[in-house]
């Protein structure tokens, strides 16, 4: 038997104390005890603290991170919380940046939105360059609907390629996250993005 609270401690100790100490060493994300949490407000008490995400301290780290996470999300979201979707929004400088969407029966889905109404030839190029695969209206958009790790990390590349491409250095400090959610029903931490809240 092992005590709940010392296990947390632990945890949160992980969250706290881990991680890398420059961009130039390895990231460590996947030594985290866990990525995201879900609490519904089922039966029993909400912890009393939360630990805190640790932050990626580069475009590298983020991509490492991002890519554990979403593919966190293509595993288990469904086995936990059925045909629900999951969401969240990345800001740089308090701009939305890039909208990530997850639904079971679609898969990864990511948007970033433009307000132009036409795109010139090099601007479309370079948005293909990045990774986007087509215009809709008011965004552009891509898909990942594959199952598995290759989708998420595919998916992580992009996210960290926009920032790159929009002039991140360190993703940890200058982006943050908005609207994170789970089909709009409970609170949805997701310590596991290397960003801030």
């Amino acid at each position: 038997m092992h005590d709940t609270g010392e296990l947390e401690e632990e945890e949160h100790r992980d969250f706290k104390w881990g991680g890398s100490w420059s961009a130039d060493e390895p990231s460590d994300f996947h030594s985290l005890p866990y990525l995201w949490q879900l609490d519904r407000g089922g039966s029993g008490w909400g912890p009393d603290v939360y630990p805190g995400g640790r932050l990626a301290l580069g475009p590298d780290h983020l991509q490492d991170a991002l890519g554990l996470m979403l593919h966190s999300f293509v595993e288990h979201l469904p086995a936990q919380v059925g045909e629900n979707w999951a969401g969240f929004v990345i800001t740089h400088r308090g701009r939305d940046t890039v909208q990530i969407t997850f639904e079971p029966d679609s898969g990864l889905r990511l948007f970033r939105y433009d307000r132009a109404e036409h795109d010139s030839a090099e601007k479309t190029a370079a948005m293909h360059e990045i990774g986007w695969q087509q215009r809709e209206r008011w965004r552009w958009a891509a898909v990942f609907p594959q199952d598995g790790e290759d989708s998420a990390a595919r998916a992580a590349r992009l996210i960290v390629t926009q920032l790159r491409s929009d002039g991140v250095n360190n993703p940890g400090e200058e982006c943050a996250l908005r609207d994170v959610t789970c089909n709009d029903m409970g609170t949805f931490d997701l310590y596991g993005t290397g960003i801030g809240r």
